[in-house]
């Protein structure tokens, strides 16, 4: 379907998120993917589903080949969507270059807000990873992390109600909120937390800290055998906090403090199933171990 049609038969607030999503996705082929063809978009209504779908998909140097230059550290396509997705990007205890690139991945994570906050679907595919955010009735958005058959460009598809149901100012009023949060703050907002509904890739590490919560030397002995190997190797690691009501300050220092620290975790590292009181006290120690990482010495 032509744009201009399209844009003409949906409301304006949906056709304003429209044309902003596309644009982000086109500044981000010129900028980023070194595509000899371009891109192709795509653009379709669903009448019945009462539904538009944006497809824009690139055939050049894919995600990770574009943020290596920056972050040696990627090892996966998946990891490399995580990073790509986030405000001004992210690491572990990111010192330089992790300031130098001021606008890398907003224009992406503004789009999966929109997205998912709109009730639609957020998706981005390169190389042998998939990511995906749908609109959930929980709080926040359900999240999907695939392998995939590998594409070696970026596919990049938003899901949109033709009919919105909140002003596109409210929702870009939140985006850019959490843009500052993250720029103040970028190792604790880069945390990422799901439920049981979050779809995991097959290979991730799935360790459960129930076992462990009340034991010191246990938990010694999971972060040396299992967790830190883990995250070297690159793998997605998913701490499983079912039946964990809270997590005490000694164990969780000693469980994630030197990850915390470990460059890249952030984008390997999924907490599920976590209370509050449990979430609160992983971005505290995250918080904490970035201030001590910044008063090492030279």
């Amino acid at each position: 379907m032509c744009m201009g049609n399209l844009l003409r038969k949906v409301d304006a607030e949906i056709a304003d998120r429209v044309k902003y999503c596309v644009g982000e996705f086109g500044r981000n082929v010129v900028q980023h993917a070194e595509s000899p063809a371009g891109a192709v978009a795509i653009a379709q209504r669903f009448p019945d589903a009462k539904a538009v779908q944006i497809v824009l998909c690139d055939a050049g140097r894919g995600v990770m080949n574009s943020l290596r230059p920056y972050y040696p550290e990627l090892q996966t396509d998946l990891e490399s969507l995580r990073l790509a997705t986030l405000p001004h990007t992210s690491g572990a205890a990111p010192p330089r270059p992790y300031g130098r690139i001021e606008n890398m991945g907003l224009g992406l994570f503004f789009s999966k807000e929109i997205a998912w906050r709109s009730g639609g679907s957020f998706w981005l595919a390169s190389g042998k990873g998939l990511l995906g955010l749908t609109a959930s009735d929980e709080h926040g958005p359900r999240r999907v992390y695939r392998t995939i058959n590998p594409w070696p460009g970026t596919l990049a598809v938003i899901h949109l109600p033709d009919r919105a149901s909140s002003d596109f100012a409210d929702v870009l009023a939140v985006c850019h909120k959490l843009a500052m949060q993250f720029q103040s703050d970028a190792t604790v907002g880069a945390l990422e937390f799901v439920d049981a509904s979050a779809e995991l890739p097959d290979d991730a590490e799935r360790i459960a800290i129930a076992p462990i919560q009340d034991d010191l030397a246990a938990t010694h002995q999971l972060r040396t055998e299992r967790l830190l190997p883990s995250l070297a190797s690159g793998r997605m690691v998913a701490l499983e906090f079912e039946n964990v009501r809270f997590l005490s300050t000694s164990v969780g220092q000693a469980l994630l403090s030197d990850a915390f620290r470990t460059r890249g975790s952030l984008t390997r590292l999924v907490f599920r199933n976590c209370t509050r009181a449990t979430e609160l006290a992983i971005r505290t120690i995250a918080a904490f171990a970035k201030a001590a990482y910044k008063r090492r010495p030279e």
